[in-house]
């Protein structure tokens, strides 16, 4: 062994040895504000920053073999969790609302063993049941409360959207330093880190929904096209049955992926996309996937189509427009304030996604490095989905939270993205782009609720104290109504 490859050798052990102890340290705190022990909350941050440094240092500063690919992104995939943890760990009970309306679809599987088979639990949740068969099975097999599987079960499920994004963006654009980019800024994204650990049902849609884009295109290459047109197919399936806003998106990817596979196909694309290569979708698949939603919206349940109407309906109506927005709900009657906080995690934000977007611009329109298809793709899908979310935030009577587009664009966008930032060749730029990446690691992180980071910070967060699931456990609220 020669004095390079001990170096490398040295660099990988001591930056793995980093990252497991900065691990451990993430997870002592968060037991630590469970059970109200006093630690500096630095330390979150901390731990944090040396996760992120050490992954970040291995992806874009050590050669990557397969095999310590592989370590990196298991890696990954750990941080992925243990950031899910977030929220649970030092919280009682569910953390939100949104995961207790699925938990009663589920719970109505467990009683009835039929989906939608308790009268009472009905609602829209209950005929998008794939999250809550697949909790009630958990929860049968293992003997466990329900409630102690919809807490920690999501967490498992969220982070095989990891290895996925992993998966597309290094069969798409051919680099791993690059894949793993992609799964480490995804692995950060605050909607993600939150939502992907909910027992709700875009949980598993999004799995399914990047596993169907995933085996499609993975197809073309591989040795078992059946079986890979088949899985995709069945991811298909499982998206239309496991959540309406994601089958809604999918059907978008799929129609613009189609549309700019057909352009680069023409005459006029081979002059507009030259140099370019890439995958197609056809159009066999995007009608798949249209008729079939909208069969099982029209036949099963029609809420979906309602919402999507009265989001139609808005836009076309500009008496409308800024009348009952989400951003005026939440703020009217607010009368603290903003702090530093605030104004860094919203302009920070701000900032960081539009540095991204000049990158991924700068990416589309550049012709001086490998060009592909799914690059103008995603890059539009995030601009769509981008636009959608500030409309239904700023702009228009609520139908679906803004910030749940952020989690649909990014996970197709961040692939090119990480691809333009590996292939930058000035130092100046490198360094430029890899501040902005812990800057945005910073910020969605930051974002998360102080009360589960610090259990000294002010505010109600979003779970029960332990006392209140005490309550809940032992006096019989159904006779009254409770306000909680």
């Amino acid at each position: 062994m020669n004095w390079a490859e001990r170096l490398s050798l040295d660099r990988r052990v001591s930056t793995t040895v980093i990252y497991l102890a900065s691990v451990a340290v993430l997870v002592f705190h968060l037991l630590a504000q469970r059970y109200l022990i006093d630690v500096p909350a630095p330390l979150y941050f901390l731990s944090i920053a040396l996760i992120s440094s050490a992954v970040l240092y291995q992806i874009l500063a050590i050669r990557l073999t397969p095999g310590f690919a592989a370590v990196v992104l298991l890696e990954i995939i750990i941080a992925a969790i243990v950031f899910h943890l977030i929220y649970h760990i030092p919280t009682f009970g569910l953390y939100g609302s949104d995961a207790y309306y699925d938990l009663a679809s589920a719970k109505a599987i467990l009683e009835s063993g039929h989906v939608d088979g308790v009268e009472e639990y009905s609602q829209i949740t209950s005929f998008f049941p794939i999250v809550h068969i697949l909790g009630a099975d958990l929860s049968l097999v293992t003997d466990l409360d329900e409630v102690v599987v919809a807490k920690w079960f999501p967490t498992l499920i969220g982070a095989a959207v990891i290895p996925m994004v992993f998966l597309l963006s290094n069969y798409l654009f051919r680099q791993t330093k690059a894949a793993l980019l992609a799964a480490l800024l995804f692995a950060v994204l605050q909607h993600y880190v939150l939502f992907g650990s909910l027992f709700v049902r875009e949980t598993v849609a999004l799995v399914l929904a990047i596993g169907c884009v995933y085996f499609y295109v993975a197809a073309k290459s591989s040795e078992h096209q059946m079986a890979y047109r088949g899985l995709s197919i069945l991811c298909l399936a499982g998206t239309v049955v496991a959540h309406h806003l994601t089958s809604a998106m999918l059907i978008l990817l799929l129609a613009l992926y189609w549309l700019f596979s057909s352009v680069h196909r023409s005459a006029i694309g081979r002059k507009l996309f030259r140099n370019t290569t890439g995958h197609r979708v056809s159009l066999s698949l995007l009608l798949l996937s249209t008729v079939g939603t909208l069969t099982y919206w029209l036949t099963t349940v029609v809420e979906p189509v309602q919402i999507l109407a009265f989001f139609v309906e808005n836009v076309l109506t500009p008496s409308e427009w800024g009348m009952r927005t989400i951003f005026e709900q939440e703020t009217t009657g607010v009368v603290s304030i903003p702090t530093i906080r605030y104004f860094f995690l919203i302009y920070g934000s701000y900032i960081t996604y539009l540095v991204f977007g000049m990158i991924l611009l700068y990416r589309v329109f550049s012709r001086k490095r490998s060009s592909y298809i799914e690059t103008p793709v995603f890059t539009s899908y995030l601009i769509i989905c981008g636009a959608v979310g500030i409309m239904s935030y700023y702009l228009l009577p609520p139908t679906v939270g803004g910030d749940r587009f952020l989690a649909y664009g990014w996970l197709f966008a961040f692939g090119p993205l990480a691809l333009a930032i590996v292939e930058f060749k000035r130092p100046v730029v490198k360094v430029f782009s890899v501040a902005f990446i812990f800057i945005f690691i910073f910020v969605n992180l930051y974002t998360i609720h102080p009360t589960l980071w610090d259990f000294r910070a002010k505010g109600a967060g979003g779970a029960a104290e332990k006392k209140v699931v005490a309550l809940a456990r032992s006096i019989d609220f159904s006779s009254g109504e409770v306000l909680g």
